[in-house]
């Protein structure tokens, strides 16, 4: 799954009051369960809403910010970052049925770097239940790690990867003049992944991904692309070319020696 750390929830009022309201949040995984309770918790008024991992979600124990001026928030710390997180589900006060505006709920596995796997912005309000609202994490069918700790995980998975084998060119020198030919032993692959349609939003992400780390600095990882778990690799290289509006064609490759 996508590293996941922090978890932080957001609102700005909702259809009773302007106030802000949450009960419980829960990071769920598929073997530990809730891993989010007991965890450290804040907020944005400066508060540290505990009752939000207490494990309770019973509408009458909850935190709250009263009419804050611009959206409010609070965030879980699960302590280190974990890679099994499957979903976070939040539940606000929901006795009375109420709809909370400007909803957004985030992962991040340094507390700078956000992700958001619901925001009511793009998929629209909702009226609060008992059952909560649950938000699935990217899964692990591809996620770029850099040595620098950085990663990249779009809401998609590219199309089934490429591997090319490549010999390894050398250049031997003589008083003959120069001769260039191909190591017969050591070898390396590239993988290239393709993105037919990756999303505007996403695209810049990882052409920012990469500025960021240097298309030629340090080691890159890739993880469970391709069934296996992690693969070793170095020299990025992206192609993005614009596909329709809001969508781009988007293809990275990736070497790793064998």
């Amino acid at each position: 799954m996508m590293p996941v750390r922090y978890i932080r929830d957001w609102c700005f009022g909702n259809t009773q009051s302007a106030n802000c309201n949450w009960c419980e949040i829960q990071a769920m995984t598929s073997s530990a369960g809730n891993v989010a309770v007991g965890c450290t918790t804040s907020a944005s008024n400066g508060g540290t809403p505990s009752v939000v991992t207490d494990g309770s979600t019973v509408s009458g124990t909850h935190y709250d910010i009263i009419a804050p001026s611009s959206p409010a928030w609070v965030m879980v710390d699960l302590g280190a970052v974990r890679f099994d997180v499957a979903s976070v589900a939040v539940w606000r006060v929901w006795s009375d049925g109420r709809t909370y505006h400007g909803t957004k709920t985030e992962v991040s596995s340094d507390g700078v770097t956000w992700y958001a796997i619901f925001d009511s912005a793009v998929s629209g309000e909702y009226t609060e239940t008992s059952s909560g609202k649950t938000s699935v994490v990217p899964g692990s069918n591809f996620t770029l790690y850099a040595a620098t700790g950085v990663y990249f995980c779009p809401s998609l998975p590219p199309e089934e990867p490429h591997y090319s084998m490549v010999p390894s060119q050398y250049v031997a020198r003589s008083a003959g003049g120069v001769a260039v030919g191909f190591d017969s032993v050591t070898k390396y692959e590239v993988a290239t992944f393709h993105w037919p349609y990756m999303p505007t939003a996403e695209t810049e992400s990882l052409t920012a991904f990469f500025a960021a780390i240097g298309f030629m600095a340090g080691t890159f990882t890739v993880s469970d692309v391709d069934g296996a778990s992690t693969h070793e690799m170095d020299s990025p290289a992206i192609n993005v070319s614009e596909k329709l509006s809001g969508y781009n064609d988007v293809s990275i490759t990736l070497r790793r020696y064998l």
